[in-house]
């Protein structure tokens, strides 16, 4: 075999070998990622202490994109809707049995279920709001619970699908 036909068989093995793994992260990018929202605010809690920090603008980028007055800020009120009222409801549901739909609309059956659990400040429907420094209580029991983690993932829970397909890109 002469030196050019070994160069060229290790340039084919090196060009087929990127493209298997460019073909494997364009195929199988977002197949692990299923709940982005979930594993953001994970991250937060993990890196503040037991608090979420606002979020970033690297979480409204292009594969994230979300809606509603929340947005750029950390706190969830009456009105809201998008990922992260879907993220409560599947919360309040998982560990409150409080048998919400999950449609990402932040409404009274919302607001009743979290003055069921004790946020006082959902009496009045006009001032229901609630932080995600409020649902830490939640957040950080689903780090170790795989039945949330399961049951919740928009690979498996058409409800939270349905809200993920409808707010992001």
């Amino acid at each position: 075999m002469t030196k050019k036909q070994t160069i060229l068989i290790i340039s084919g093995g090196i060009l087929l070998t990127a493209a298997g793994i460019g073909a494997y992260h364009l195929w199988f990018k977002d197949k692990d990622r299923t709940n982005p929202d979930l594993e953001k605010l994970q991250k937060d809690l993990g890196s503040t202490g037991g608090e979420v920090a606002k979020p970033s603008e690297d979480e409204y980028s292009s594969n994230i994109k979300q809606s509603g007055s929340y947005k750029g800020s950390s706190v969830i009120a009456i009105g809201d809707e998008g990922r992260k009222v879907a993220l409560m409801q599947a919360l309040l549901n998982h560990y409150e049995n409080a048998g919400l739909k999950i449609d990402g609309l932040f409404g009274n059956a919302t607001r009743l279920a979290l003055l069921k659990t004790g946020f006082v400040r959902c009496t009045v429907a006009a001032t229901c709001e609630i932080s995600m420094t409020d649902l830490n209580k939640y957040l950080t029991k689903t780090k170790t619970d795989s039945t949330f983690n399961k049951n919740y993932s928009v690979s498996t829970n058409k409800q939270m699908k349905a809200v993920y397909d409808k707010y992001s890109s």
